[in-house]
């Protein structure tokens, strides 16, 4: 609705992964879209995107579409082909190699923010990260195994890639998953954030929760997570509750509208 006010390409990439992360926060695979299953399902991040729907797919090309992105394919891409990649990825672990990165690679800060999706390239890695932290945690450990065993799940069958899905099943490692891969892409675009103008901001607020009534329910996970963008980004919590207000109106009057045309 407001989309195209956001005029740099940046701000734009930024949008469609915060949107596409609201959406991940919630959802199941019964209703997973057809264009997610076409994807690798063995990436340890598939979960989340199982939560996006068929509904959830048609309104990101709708963004898409609105923002003069030709398309949103790169949105789930995993190929890390840009040198913003790699630098994210020798940052976390190895920050002695980034400096001399850095000194050969002159233009490593104005590829960061050339407007590449990063999405999944960061998803994944906050997701092997976590899985790496929390399998260290003894209690964490005691209830995904006690998960297992009440599932159902034959003992012998036990492998490490069944561990990491009960694991990714619980809710705090999914919760703290996407918060990490929120505030990492905000940290990718932080300059571009730094000129966001109080008008722009409001504007990605209202798409947001848009983005989060696209699957026709905006959940606790949902708000929870946009809470935590708008924290980020530097959004008044009063502008929060008041477009949560209106937009909650504005998705039941849609919603009785459509019935009624339906009827």
């Amino acid at each position: 609705m407001f989309l195209k006010n956001l005029k740099e390409k940046p701000q734009k990439i930024l949008f469609l992964e915060l949107a596409t992360l609201i959406m991940m926060a919630e959802g199941n695979q019964s209703t997973t879209s057809e264009r997610i299953k076409e994807l690798e399902s063995d990436i340890k991040s598939y979960l989340f995107l199982q939560n996006i729907d068929e509904n959830e797919i048609n309104v990101l090309n709708a963004y898409a579409e609105e923002l003069e992105i030709e398309s949103i394919d790169g949105l789930f891409s995993l190929n890390p082909t840009s040198a913003a990649a790699s630098a994210i990825a020798i940052m976390k672990f190895q920050p002695h190699i980034l400096e001399q990165f850095k000194k050969s690679h002159h233009d490593i800060e104005a590829t960061i923010r050339s407007g590449r999706f990063e999405l999944m390239t960061v998803l994944e890695e906050k997701t092997a990260l976590a899985l790496n932290e929390y399998s260290q945690l003894e209690d964490f450990k005691k209830e995904v195994m006690s998960n297992i065993f009440s599932s159902g799940e034959d003992v012998l069958n036990i492998n490490p890639a069944m561990i990491e899905k009960f694991m990714l099943s619980t809710s705090i490692i999914r919760r703290d998953i996407l918060k990490r891969t929120v505030k990492e892409l905000i940290a990718i675009r932080q300059e571009t954030i730094d000129n966001f103008e109080s008008k722009e901001k409001k504007i990605i607020l209202f798409e947001l929760i848009g983005a989060g009534y696209s699957s026709g329910h905006f959940g606790d996970d949902e708000k929870s997570l946009l809470i935590y963008i708008c924290e980020l980004l530097k959004i008044e919590n009063e502008y929060i509750e008041e477009f949560l207000e209106v937009s909650e109106k504005l998705f039941t009057i849609n919603k009785e509208l459509a019935i009624l045309i339906n009827e």
